[in-house]
């Protein structure tokens, strides 16, 4: 491991996780490439010196955060860099992208939940109280634009009223909130570390086309009793199958935008085409709900035939 090797992960690293204070809107996407960052160096150098050189990036953060004052910087440089050393192990391994996704964020799940407890162990607050503190924090500085705009607010509730019934809402399924949050952040690395790897040399995975991706087929199971159990439910059996139907719905979406870019492929249609498809999925929820319940309807009608296909 040579100098280069330590100033170019270290350097990277202060760059990325404090670009979002640097650079307005575009700052924050580039936090979120932190782990794309600590996957190449481990892939490239091995587990042992990509774990070196992950410490000695959270240590440099440390430094930097004691002297600005944005201690989150060291949260997100401890999770981040975990998650680029534990997608360097699946990548050597070859598994399939929907096996290294998953265990990605089941690992960091986990690891997310050690380090939330931790932090309200070290403040002296529990789980939900903790949760409800960064909420607050993450909330704030919207809830003060609107007492300095004197916004409006019906039937004299006020903005801290209305502030509290959306925290309370937000705690009810923060889980599936930061399941969701980081799984995408796992899947953007990993689909952003293919052309990066290939033009630095390193080795990728050969996944299956992202258009013949699928759910497994038991998984409609969940789904079914999740949407039952955040109907019938009461209390925490309500609030666990409320989280698991919002989890299992963003997964089903990505295998109707799946079967979306799979036709979009096999017409062979223009790329203009292609980004206003893109583009009405972003801006418009119902699309968004259209093709989740396609995913789910796959399940069944299989619009691809890849069932058949393989049993044929």
């Amino acid at each position: 491991m040579s100098l280069t090797d330590i100033f170019g992960c270290v350097g990277g690293a202060l760059v990325l996780l404090y670009a979002s204070l640097w650079i307005p809107i575009l700052g924050p996407l580039l936090t979120l490439l932190s782990p794309l960052l600590f996957l190449s160096y481990a892939t490239k150098l091995g587990l042992q010196r990509g774990l070196i050189l992950a410490v000695l990036s959270v240590m440099a953060v440390t430094v930097i955060s004691g002297l600005t004052g944005h201690r989150q910087a060291v949260v997100f440089c401890v999770e981040f860099s975990f998650l680029g050393i534990v997608l360097s192990e699946l990548f050597r391994r070859k598994f399939t992208l929907g096996f290294t996704i998953t265990t990605a964020l089941g690992a960091m799940t986990v690891f997310g939940a050690i380090m939330l407890l931790g932090l309200g162990a070290a403040q002296g607050l529990g789980p939900s109280e903790m949760v409800t503190t960064l909420i607050k924090e993450q909330l704030q500085p919207t809830v003060q634009l609107y007492r300095d705009l004197g916004a409006p607010v019906e039937n004299g509730g006020g903005t801290d009223g209305y502030a509290e019934i959306f925290v309370k809402t937000l705690i009810r399924i923060y889980p599936s909130l930061m399941i969701i949050g980081m799984g995408l952040v796992i899947w953007f690395n990993v689909m952003l570390a293919g052309p990066i790897f290939k033009r630095l040399g390193l080795a990728y995975p050969q996944f299956q086309p992202g258009d013949r991706w699928q759910v497994p087929e038991r998984l409609i199971w969940f789904l079914i009793i999740a949407g039952f159990g955040s109907l019938l439910a009461a209390g925490t059996l309500q609030i666990v199958a409320i989280n698991l139907l919002i989890i299992l719905a963003v997964v089903y979406f990505f295998q109707g935008l799946s079967i979306a870019i799979f036709y979009l492929n096999k017409y062979n249609l223009p790329l203009t085409l292609k980004i206003i498809f893109y583009f009405l999925i972003t801006i418009q929820q119902f699309f968004m709900l259209l093709l989740a319940i396609l995913g789910v309807f796959d399940q069944w009608l299989d619009f691809r035939r890849i069932r058949k296909n393989q049993t044929d």
